[in-house]
């Protein structure tokens, strides 16, 4: 399937999925604005895997059956289950029972894992969804990236957690496909290095981007680490990232880029950037190649805030916004940027209270009462219609991805 079609696909699926949770697991409250999600619908399913008394003992016997078929819904029914080197070979959709109930490891631990969970092939169209992923830590293949899972198909992430994977790059995911990622968290892992030089070269802690597509909407990156560029996302030359109502926070990058290391495309919507750290560039670094008519370190971005985040370099260093060599911003449109850098309309120093849980199904950071960034924006100016937990926006809205609620 061309690319484009591919990309079309995979957003048309996404607007069915967020209509379906919408209507399954977001309730109406007495006020309209506390239309969030409080508890998970699982759909139904085809086929059932678990230690005993299923229809298969392991994921890839079930994905591998002649009698599974294209679009048959494949359920993980232990709370816990152990299998890593999957080969997601089938259009198949892989889920569980709640991102905090079912639990796919690669080993019982990270020194014991030797794979990572999930290989999606070129020309699969899968889902994963309602489960967590940890322990993926590659060391076998000939290309040791991509802890909990690297994508070379067409992939929906709805609901899961990716936490505690290593890997040469792209700690918790390295994708080299289309990929959307939706209502979940990448926390806690780490790109090591090693591996070839070409493609394993340390970056993205959290996720890396080699080529291809990624959608990220209602998404946190925080808390992982890499030995290179990019603590939270590295995007590379031929990568493209396009981000709404997500949260990166608290990453570190031993080299440039905290929170987001962009050599290829980034668009941001209402996303907040902080309290990430870099040796320059702690919250994001936008870095050109200078090739001629090639995009590369290209940023467009509005209603986004990036503050609090830190550099190894002190007064040198640049915290929040480094617009490198070549770096270039095509749209800027009500973003607050506390270092002033990047051409942000708002700057200044501003506070955010802690990353938690406050709605929704990944954490996320609030603004404080009496926030100067508070109603800041016009409500014609305000494009999503609802915040990273599920709170509507009525009226002026704020830089970033969590709205107040007056």
């Amino acid at each position: 399937m061309d690319r484009k079609y591919r990309f079309i696909w995979l957003l048309c699926l996404l607007a069915a999925l967020f209509i379906s949770s919408c209507r399954g697991s977001a309730p109406v409250q007495d006020s309209p604005q506390q239309i969030t999600p409080t508890a998970t619908m699982i759909p139904p399913h085809d086929i059932t895997v678990c230690a005993s008394g299923c229809d298969y003992v392991t994921l890839q016997g079930a994905i591998d059956a002649s009698s599974t078929q294209p679009g048959m819904a494949i359920s993980i029914e232990d709370p816990i289950h152990t299998e890593g080197g999957i080969l997601l070979s089938k259009d198949v959709i892989i889920q569980g029972h709640g991102q905090d109930t079912t639990i796919i490891q690669a080993a019982n631990s990270l020194d014991e894992s030797t794979q990572r969970i999930f290989l999606i092939p070129e020309g699969v169209q899968a889902q994963i969804r309602h489960l967590a992923m940890q322990h993926g830590h590659p060391t076998t293949d000939e290309l040791n990236s991509g802890g909990a899972l690297r994508n070379h198909g067409d992939l929906i992430l709805e609901n899961v957690i990716i936490r505690n994977n290593h890997a040469s790059a792209g700690g918790g995911i390295l994708n080299d496909g289309t990929l959307a990622i939706r209502n979940s968290t990448i926390t806690d892992n780490i790109a090591e290095g090693g591996g070839s030089n070409f493609a394993e070269c340390k970056t993205g802690g959290g996720m890396k981007i080699m080529t291809g597509s990624v959608i990220m909407q209602n998404t946190t990156i925080s808390s992982n680490q890499s030995k290179g560029k990019g603590g939270g996302v590295h995007i590379a030359c031929l990568g493209e990232l396009n981000a709404s109502n997500s949260t990166i926070s608290g990453n570190v990058s031993m080299e440039d880029g905290g929170g987001l290391y962009i050599n290829g495309m980034a668009s941001l919507t209402h996303c907040t950037i902080t309290e990430n750290l870099g040796t320059n560039g702690g919250g994001i670094v936008l870095q050109g190649s200078g090739e001629h008519d090639v995009i590369r370190g290209r940023l467009e971005y509005q209603n986004t805030l990036i503050a609090n985040n830190h550099t190894r370099l002190e007064q040198y260093g640049t915290a929040d916004c480094l617009m490198g060599r070549n770096g270039e911003i095509t749209i800027n449109l009500h973003n607050w940027v506390a270092d002033g850098n990047c051409g942000a309309e708002y700057s200044g120093e501003i506070v955010l209270l802690p990353l938690s849980m406050n709605g929704g199904f990944s954490p996320t950071h609030l603004l404080p009462e009496a926030s100067p960034a508070i109603d800041l924006i016009s409500a014609d100016a305000c494009p999503l219609d609802m915040d990273q937990r599920g709170i509507l926006r009525v009226g002026n809205c704020e830089p970033g991805s969590t709205e107040s609620i007056p």
